[in-house]
This record gives structure tokens, C-alpha cells and sequence, in this order.
């Protein structure tokens, strides 16, 4: 046993250790404090998205690589310049260190709320680089499908509850997030319900404690924030989010409501009203707003949804040639960025509409063998192979069509029938892989038998090619019900068309003129 003295002993000599070890510390911290200093010096003015910034921020982690600044400074610079996966990995791996830095140096700071104007001020900054650092690194994430790192941030953002969010719009995030994943479930990612409709529910209830923050921020920073902030800029905001859930859903009535509200600010979102015009069967009207949506600048790499959309518009109008002389130049003026892979399909649909098989299937090859990436919507890679894989369907039969067209004898020309037989082939091979994908798709009811859906990338004629040949009766019940609980008059008309050419394969004249009659002599709107 040790004695007394050595006891004694051992304890001072502990609490000296701890105590030159604190010293040690608090020398070291004095020693970086003027490097931060000069970084803090060195940054002024200097924007994120400067040609100086790189080296710039480079140059601040020589100095202190402790200090989130340079990691935020190269960081923002890569996430700005980011076109594919690896430029925004690599940008987020350099905004992930940052956030770690910020979070851990200053996080008394970010998580002070205070209403003293003075005392605000000296956290600002701090504050406003949490947002952008924050926001970066979430549409990072969000451009390399993680949407479970997405979610991790925002609690994180959550837990922080800046008193004033710029960039970020935590509630609002978290509900886009929910909505944008909502065909998943809890077994792959562990935020989500269960069902479609328990997501899209979830995410209006995010939204809903998004308003909650945004009135106890705004009653909280009344004395130095004008309120007016708060009504034309983050309750729009909200609005934004609200209208895409009601469209998405089909809720007309609601989905008006929020798009009259967004256009009285100064965020009505063309496009996306478009596209709520197009789910009405308001095809004139879908144009203009579309043409419009394609004279906004968004600031960023993403897809323009109005451009491949327009490819739809402009099939209904047989208005191919010029839309494949618009797209041509849009692939022309972006290269291969986001959208590209899109911007060929629609090149596809065109030349497919125009009569041009072979071009279209040089253009739809292009783009199943580019990597896109989907910033900015709602539309992911289950959307973007199912299009893919039904215009090449769509492609096998109208190429079988034409060399029967061409060789009326084509059943004892052995050429030609080779040549059929083997795009037979390739056409059910295809069609076995929709079939795969569709059964394997939550959203069929709500994208593919709802005929104009927002999240339908196919025309309606194209979703006739997807069923035709599949079982008819259990398509003229669907269809029937359909149209019973369909609230969109124009759309009904489409309904009935499709039951007619199913009574017509099944050699019901009477029925399918029945349905043909009630298009004709309906109530034009």
C-alpha cells in the first residue's frame, strides 16, 4: 500500500500535470490567435465564388488549418464550379470539415438566440457562415443521392435554430427531403414513413412547423429585423413548397390557391405553374408559362424542366422540327451538365414524333450512357430509366412498323424478316424490363394511371404504348374509376379516349362509340 507522502505526492503532481498541460493549451491558443486574425483580415470582402477564392482559401489553411475559414473558402469555390458527383464530393468533403470546425470552435455562439441588436452583430457572422456552409453542403448532398447525410445536416441545423436562416429553410428542406423520397420507406431510410401518402403527409406537417419558426423569428427579431421580410420572402417560401406538395397530389383547388398567393411576390415559379397547367390539360397555357421558365436564369447547373417539357407540348402540336432545332442549341450552349441526359430524351421524343427512328435512337443511346444528375427536382434516376427504356420500346415498334410499311411482302423476304424478328426480340426484351420496373414502382397509381401527373415524364400517348397489349379488362376498370374520381374535366376526356380504344381491341363498337360521342359533344372549357 502506498503511504501517505507518496499519495500526497502522486496528487500534486497530477494537479501540476493538468495545470502545465493547461498552460501549455492556452499558450497554444494564444499563439494561433493571431493567424485567425489575419485570416479573418485577409478574407474582407472576398466572395466565395471569386476566381481567388481557391487559392485564397488554400492559403488560410496554411496558415491556421484548425480554423474553418480556409476549409469553407475552398469548399464554396468547388461546390460553385461543381458539375457531377465527384466535383460536389469533393466540394462536400471540404464542407464537412468546415461545419465540424464551426460547430466545435463557435458552438455557444450559433446556438445563441438574443434580442440585443449589439450583442447579435458580434455572432452574425459566424451565423451567416453556418448558413451558407450549411446550404452548400446540403445540395451537395442532395446532388449525390444521400439524401440520409441530408437529413443528419438538417437536424443539425434544426438543434442550431439560427434566429435568422438566409440560405437555409431548415422546415422547408426537411419536407422537400420527405417529398422527394416519398416513393421510399422507413427500411431505407429511417426518416421516412411507410407509405406515399404517410410521406406526403409528414411533409406538409414540416412545412407547417416551418410557418411556426417563421413567426416566432419574426416576433423574435421584430426590434431589428422589418417584418416585411417575413411576409414577402420566407412565407412565399413556404408557399413554394405547399403548391408542389397540392400539385403532386392533384389538389386543384389548393394547389390555385398557393399559386395566386406566389403570384403576387416576386417568386412565382413559371415553371412549376406550367407544369400545374400541363396536369389540367391546359395546354396553351402550359406553353406560355414553359416560355417564359426558359428566359429565368435559376443561377445554377440544374436541369430546366420547361425545356424537356416543352418536347411533350410540342408533340401534341406537332411542333418537332423546332423543337429539336431548340434543343440542339440548349446541348450546344451547356455541354454535358445537368440536364444533358434529359435534354436527349426530349431530343429523342422530337425526332421520334417527326418520324426520324434511326436519329432518335442515336440520341436516345447518348443518353442512357450519360451519368445525370438531378439538381433541382423532384424527377431522380427511376424516372429518368423508366422514360429511357419506354422511348426505346416505343422506338423497336415504330422501326417494326416501318419495314412492314416499306416491304408489303416482308412475311417471305427472308432480309426483312430477319430484321423484324430481331427487333420482336429486343421490343419484349425491353418490354420485360418495363414491366420489371413498373411493378416495382409505389407511384404507378399516382404517375402512370393518373394520366397527366407532375411527376409523369411521358406523354399520354407514350403511357398508351406502355399498356396496350397488357391485360384490357383490367385496364377498362382502372380507367372507369378513374375517370368516376378524376375532379380535372379536361383531363376526363383522355380517360374516356383510352376506354374507347380498349373497348375497341376487345371489338365493342357500341361501348367504345359511346365514349368517342361524349368527347365530341362535351362541354368545351
Amino acid at each position: 500500500m502506498k503511504s501517505q507522502l507518496q499519495k500526497n505526492f502522486g496528487y500534486k503532481f497530477s494537479v501540476w500535470m493538468i495545470i502545465l498541460i493547461s498552460c501549455i493549451s492556452d499558450l497554444y491558443a494564444q499563439v494561433l490567435t493571431p493567424a485567425r486574425y489575419e485570416i479573418d483580415a485577409k478574407r474582407g470582402s472576398l466572395r466565395f465564388n471569386s476566381p481567388d477564392a481557391l487559392p485564397r482559401g488554400r492559403e488560410f489553411k496554411r496558415i491556421d488549418s484548425t480554423y474553418y475559414v480556409g476549409w469553407m473558402f475552398e469548399g464554396l469555390y468547388k461546390y460553385e464550379h461543381a458539375a457531377d458527383y465527384i466535383g460536389f464530393r469533393m466540394a462536400a468533403e471540404q464542407l464537412e470539415k468546415a461545419s465540424l470546425l464551426l460547430e466545435k470552435d463557435f458552438k455557444k455562439e450559433l446556438k445563441n438566440r438574443t434580442q440585443d441588436v449589439f450583442e447579435y452583430i458580434q455572432v452574425m457572422n459566424i451565423h451567416k457562415d453556418w448558413d451558407y456552409i450549411a446550404y452548400s453542403l446540403m445540395q451537395c448532398y442532395s446532388n449525390m443521392e444521400a439524401p440520409d447525410k441530408v437529413w443528419e445536416l438538417l437536424q443539425r441545423c434544426k438543434k442550431m435554430n439560427l434566429q435568422d436562416e438566409y440560405l437555409m429553410e431548415t422546415y422547408n428542406f426537411l419536407a422537400w427531403t420527405v417529398h422527394r423520397n416519398r416513393f421510399y420507406t422507413k427500411s431505407k431510410y429511417s426518416f421516412l414513413k411507410n407509405t406515399i401518402t404517410e410521406n406526403e403527409e409528414y411533409a406538409n406537417k414540416l412545412l407547417d412547423s416551418s410557418v411556426l419558426k417563421n413567426n416566432q423569428d419574426a416576433k423574435f427579431n421584430s426590434s431589428f429585423i422589418n417584418q416585411d421580410y417575413y411576409t414577402t420572402q420566407k412565407a412565399p417560401a413556404v408557399w413554394h413548397y405547399k403548391s408542389i406538395l397540392y400539385a403532386y397530389q392533384l389538389n386543384i383547388k389548393l394547389g390555385s390557391q398557393y399559386y395566386e398567393k406566389l403570384r403576387k411576390t416576386a417568386y412565382f415559379p413559371e415553371n412549376n405553374f406550367a407544369t400545374f397547367c400541363l396536369i389540367q390539360g391546359k395546354f396553351k397555357d402550359a406553353d406560355y408559362y414553359y416560355s417564359l421558365s426558359k428566359k429565368t436564369d435559376q443561377g445554377d447547373k440544374r436541369m430546366k424542366e420547361s425545356f424537356y417539357y416543352s418536347s411533350v407540348i410540342n408533340a401534341y402540336k406537332n411542333n418537332n422540327k423546332q423543337e429539336i432545332e431548340e434543343l440542339k442549341n440548349l446541348i450546344k450552349a451547356n455541354g454535358s451538365t445537368p440536364g444533358f441526359g434529359w435534354y436527349n430524351l426530349a431530343l429523342t421524343r422530337s425526332f421520334i414524333y417527326d418520324g426520324q427512328n434511326q436519329i432518335a435512337s442515336r440520341y436516345l443511346t447518348k443518353a442512357t450512357q450519360f451519368k445525370e444528375i438531378h439538381i433541382g427536382t423532384t424527377l431522380g434516376q427511376t424516372h429518368y430509366d423508366f422514360t429511357s427504356s419506354l422511348l426505346n420500346f416505343i422506338i423497336k415498334g415504330r422501326e417494326i412498323e416501318q419495314l412492314k410499311f416499306q416491304d408489303r411482302n416482308w412475311w417471305y423476304h427472308v432480309n426483312t424478316l430477319s430484321k423484324i424478328t430481331k427487333l420482336i426480340v429486343e421490343k419484349f426484351t425491353i418490354q420485360y424490363l418495363i414491366i420489371n420496373q413498373f411493378s416495382n414502382n409505389p407511384e404507378r397509381d399516382l404517375v402512370i394511371y393518373k394520366l397527366f401527373s407532375t411527376e409523369s415524364t411521358v406523354s399520354f400517348d407514350e403511357i398508351w404504348y406502355l399498356i396496350n397489349g397488357f391485360s384490357t379488362n383490367f385496364f377498362i376498370e382502372k380507367f372507369k374509376r378513374e375517370l368516376n374520381e378524376d375532379s380535372r374535366p379536361l383531363v376526363k376526356r383522355y380517360f374516356k379516349l383510352f376506354l374507347a380504344k380498349l373497348y375497341l381491341k376487345k371489338e365493342n363498337f357500341k361501348d367504345a362509340k359511346k365514349y368517342l360521342n361524349e368527347i365530341l359533344n362535351e362541354k368545351k372549357y
